[in-house]
């Protein structure tokens, strides 16, 4: 994996490499549920679903950028 991020520069490559790779090891609902907190109980189950991808779409782009900047 090391040899595909210091080949690769491009974020969207390094996105597709985080997306499927790193992230099938988290846990997205749990990890949701804790970073919203007490107001995730307020939340619709679509409003819930939501989150949660948009919180999966801000993890795979922080760490694309701290891939693409530590390979600098």
């Amino acid at each position: 994996m090391l040899s595909v991020i210091k080949a690769n520069k491009d974020r969207r490559q390094l996105s597709d490499v985080v997306d499927k790779k790193v992230l099938p090891n988290f846990d997205f609902g749990a990890m949701t549920r804790l970073a919203v907190g007490r107001h995730w109980r307020d939340a619709s189950p679509a409003q819930q679903k939501s989150l949660e991808s948009a919180f999966r779409t801000l993890l795979v782009n922080t760490y694309a950028t701290a891939l693409a900047q530590s390979t600098s």
